[in-house]
């Protein structure tokens, strides 16, 4: 089964985001300071609103893990995505994007963001931006904190 999520994928320039949790979620990750860490991060204490749409990615050597996930990215991509590798989700052709994605911030150490929409029924029914933020162990990229914005509630 393939969802068909990642319709019109696109990266976003830096300040040329236009969903109001992206600006949040980029807020958020400056307030952490120049070499955010996991540690740092209490997303239910410093930004309830935008918990239930962040993911914890680690990455194992082989596979990208969603350590963590929100509920409503679950419920957006109609697949319990929590604790699940990358290799084991219903991404379909996109499964390389998503790969690039994450590979662009590990090793690139910055944040990465990109566009795209959701397919209902060969319908565009939301569109989102996905933040990837870099969280470090030394100058290493330890794992990365996904925030994503959704263009309706």
């Amino acid at each position: 089964m393939s969802l068909g999520l990642h319709v019109n994928w696109r990266q976003i320039e830096p300040g040329s985001h236009r969903l109001p949790d992206t600006e949040r979620w980029l807020n958020y990750y400056k307030s952490l300071g120049p070499l955010p860490r996991r540690d740092q991060l209490d997303l239910i204490l410093d930004v309830p609103k935008l918990a239930p749409r962040a993911a914890l990615v680690v990455y194992d050597g082989e596979d990208v893990i969603y350590q963590v996930a929100g509920d409503e990215i679950s419920r957006r991509v109609q697949v319990n995505i929590h604790k699940k590798r990358l290799s084991e989700l219903p991404f379909g052709e996109d499964m390389h994007l998503v790969a690039a994605f994450f590979r662009t911030i590990r090793e690139e150490k910055r944040i990465n963001q990109v566009s795209g929409g959701y397919l209902i029924d060969d319908r565009l029914t939301t569109t989102w931006e996905a933040t990837g933020m870099p969280l470090f162990e030394g100058d290493a990229v330890e794992a990365v904190l996904l925030g994503m914005a959704y263009s309706n509630e």
